[in-house]
């Protein structure tokens, strides 16, 4: 492979930390986490400490950008859109597998899911209740 100067390094850590990213992405399961992962990419691209739980990154200027993180940042941010785009179809997925769209209440689906859990929480949490079905 040959030796490796330290720019050489650099970019080769960021590509690593893009696909490690990309992964992570694709694998977040909605919106909350494809912000919390793109923040601890960016910080972690930008030699940052990684932002508290829940927090967020916030960058004030261009000068805090070095120029040769701006097109790693660029990949990354085409990266979170996909990521984005995906858990809002995922999310509306559910919602469509939940809900009747001619009248827009629950399914049956959405009613059975909604019951199993119900008989679940009041098994274990003991006092009797009833349920009628009309």
């Amino acid at each position: 492979m040959g030796l490796q100067f330290p720019a050489g390094r650099r970019r080769a850590a960021r590509e690593r930390l893009l696909a490690t990213a990309g992964l992570a992405l694709l694998a977040a399961p909605d919106a909350g986490a494809v912000r919390r992962i793109a923040a601890a990419a960016t910080a972690e691209l930008l030699g940052l400490p990684a932002p508290a739980e829940g927090g967020e990154l916030e960058l004030t200027g261009e000068e805090l950008v070095p120029p040769e993180a701006r097109d790693a940042l660029g990949i990354l941010r085409a990266q979170v859109a996909l990521a984005l785009d995906r858990a809002d179809l995922a999310a509306e997925l559910v919602r469509r597998a939940s809900v009747d769209p001619l009248t827009g209440l629950a399914n049956r689906a959405a009613f059975a899911r909604h019951l199993r859990e119900s008989l679940a929480d009041l098994a274990q949490s003991g006092p009797a209740r009833a349920l009628l079905l009309l």
